[in-house]
């Protein structure tokens, strides 16, 4: 009886975790939108948020950067056009724009797949 108790516990608590994993999953989907894998040298991928205006930039050195005040047209015009290349993009308009601000750096990289 302790034994299946315990196998009813960890069921519990693994159906918690997932659905941890899937609530967290949604909300970050609902505010980040990942942009498809385009050429590019120095950038490995791209998550744009068109309604806070930022983007999460994972370069292909392993460092991560989160841009704040990212323009919302230049956010749309990456995301409709699929031959823009993410580089050219990152540069114009998170690295060598004004108005951006540089959040946080992380030296990992959230890019799956």
């Amino acid at each position: 009886m302790a034994a299946l108790t315990l196998h009813r516990r960890a069921a519990c608590s693994s159906q918690a975790v997932l659905h941890w994993v899937t609530w967290t999953h949604t909300l970050f989907n609902l505010y980040m939108t990942r942009i498809q894998s385009r050429t590019s040298d120095a950038c490995t991928c791209v998550y744009v948020s068109l309604l806070k205006g930022t983007a999460l930039v994972v370069f292909k050195n392993g460092g991560t950067y989160h841009y704040s005040n990212v323009s919302r047209r230049a956010i749309l015009n990456l995301m409709v056009n699929p031959s823009m290349s993410l580089g050219f993009w990152v540069n114009t308009n998170c690295i060598k724009s004004d108005r951006t601000k540089v959040g946080q750096r992380w030296n990992a990289a959230p890019c799956v797949g």
